[in-house]
């Protein structure tokens, strides 16, 4: 019995250890990919005119990034908060995102492409529902809204 006991201490302590060493790898792995940091996005109405900013916390784990939206413009709007997932493939970028409270139904798409180590410029596509002159009726509107996403790196 006190063989049986060590043995199963023993593999506990081994899978404890395997789970710590994974988490350590995963993280550092993480900090040093090339896109993972604090990303800044700037949304435009159709004249061109930057309406909405955000503030993104990318991590990277292969060619998949994911992470936190949160809003800094309009500041009617600060409280709004988003998670994403997305993938990169070549110069594209790729992913959802969905609001992080239920009482926002905000969701969508976007689709970027990198013109520079530190940019990324496209759209994103959320579906938005409006009343026409039947109360009871809905339209659906697919809206392609520009939107850039930069990375702004301090010298040292």
């Amino acid at each position: 019995m006190d063989d049986f006991l060590i043995n199963l201490l023993a593999g506990l302590v081994g899978a404890a250890l395997v789970f710590v060493v994974q988490k350590i790898y995963r993280v550092v792995t993480e900090r040093s990919s090339p896109y993972t940091g604090t990303w800044y996005d700037a949304i435009y109405d159709e004249q061109g005119n930057v309406i909405k900013n955000d503030i993104l916390e990318i991590r990277q784990r292969g060619d998949t990034l994911y992470g936190k939206i949160y809003r800094t413009t309009p500041p009617e709007q600060r409280h709004r908060k988003w998670n994403f997932n997305g993938r990169l493939r070549g110069s594209q970028f790729f992913a959802i995102f969905w609001s992080s409270t239920a009482d926002i139904p905000s969701y969508g798409c976007w689709y970027l492409s990198q013109t520079e180590d530190d940019k990324f410029v496209g759209y994103y596509l959320s579906l938005q529902k409006t009343i026409g002159e039947d109360p009871n009726k809905f339209v659906e509107i697919l809206k392609p809204t520009k939107l850039s996403l930069e990375r702004k790196r301090t010298s040292s």
